[in-house]
């Protein structure tokens, strides 16, 4: 075991402590760094600490709301979870708190939701009815969330396949089946669509901006500025490594793009200004691109599977292992 790991532990011991406190009827857990992120245990039904740094991180046990989590998306700065609640699947906060967990309610929202979409730093996120077609946007999170509008992005019954939404809330993006053309919403309610020639497999928007990046069927494309009808810009395809993708997603400071690809288990990273592409095998089946603390740190699997980690702050980047617990006796390490 290296004197790296044995420092980890040690500082996670000291630091990391969960204690339950009923309050005036709340429910609280208190929850200390060091954090990398947070992940969403389907079979617990409950949150879990990812604890450590890339290459030396740990999951830790289920931290206890105070309410069964039927369903949870993690925001990107690891602050806080939207999670479906009880039995009638309400849709709650549960913000990350130095001082425990605090679970609010968010007035006006419907309760369960098909699906939940966070923007690239959790400051909007959208919720899916498939029955209605619709998007409720909710804005000013964490802090102060507000139901901004409603948009009916598909007919009744029919399958999103993709969601995306900019981070002032203003511009959301949507795939229908297996139409090879997204719906653009805009803010003054206009609804328009961008044809991509193929299905559409997963969509993102660049940080703090309106270009936003779409796989459809094994290309790569980037939208600049897309309410300002945008011309489609080929970044990657078959050639570069791109092969069934599941997920796309920006760095932090939106000049890497990456795509997740269940065709091939690869990672491949664009990069943007200098316009190449290079692919790094993953040994797994990606589910997604789970973004964690850090410029490009990304969760690629699901519990129960084995759990991956894309580090792509690296030269070259890297793939990495988390073990189940601390009693493991396991180290992060490298693949």
């Amino acid at each position: 075991m290296s004197l790296r790991y044995l420092l980890l532990l040690g500082l996670i011991s000291i630091q990391n402590s969960f204690s339950q406190n009923q309050n005036s009827g709340q429910n609280t857990t208190s929850v200390q760094t060091p954090v990398l992120g947070f992940l969403f245990d389907s079979l617990a039904h409950r949150i879990r600490p990812l604890q450590g740094v890339p290459g030396a991180a740990l999951l830790s046990a289920p931290l206890d709301a105070g309410v069964e989590i039927a369903a949870a998306v993690l925001s990107p700065r690891q602050d806080y979870t939207l999670i479906l609640s009880g039995d009638e699947r309400a849709v709650e906060l549960l913000r990350f708190r130095p001082n425990g967990l605090l679970r609010q309610a968010i007035d006006g929202v419907t309760a369960a939701p098909d699906g939940m979409y966070l923007s690239p730093s959790g400051s909007a996120a959208g919720l899916y009815y498939q029955t209605s077609g619709t998007v409720q946007i909710i804005t000013g999170l964490p802090d102060a969330p507000v139901l901004a509008r409603e948009v009916g992005v598909a007919a009744s019954g029919l399958n999103v396949s993709a969601i995306a939404l900019s981070d002032d809330g203003q511009v959301l993006i949507a795939a229908v089946d297996d139409n090879p053309a997204i719906l653009v919403s805009g803010a003054d309610g206009s609804l328009t669509s961008v044809a991509l020639g193929n299905r559409v497999q997963a969509l993102a928007f660049r940080p703090h901006t309106q270009d936003a990046a779409a796989a459809a069927g094994n290309t790569l494309v980037l939208l600049p500025n897309i309410t300002q009808s945008p011309q489609p810009v080929p970044v990657a395809g078959t050639q570069d490594g791109i092969a069934g993708p599941t997920a796309v997603a920006f760095s932090n400071d939106g000049q890497r793009l990456f795509a997740a690809n269940a065709g091939n288990g690869t990672v491949t990273v664009s990069d943007l200004a200098l316009g190449n592409t290079a692919a790094m095998d993953c040994g797994c089946h990606p589910t997604g691109l789970y973004r964690l603390t850090g410029e490009a740190v990304f969760r690629l699997t699901e519990m129960p599977d084995p759990l991956l980690l894309f580090d792509g702050t690296t030269n070259p980047p890297r793939i990495l292992f988390v073990p189940p617990d601390q009693a493991s006796g396991n180290q992060g390490s490298e693949q």
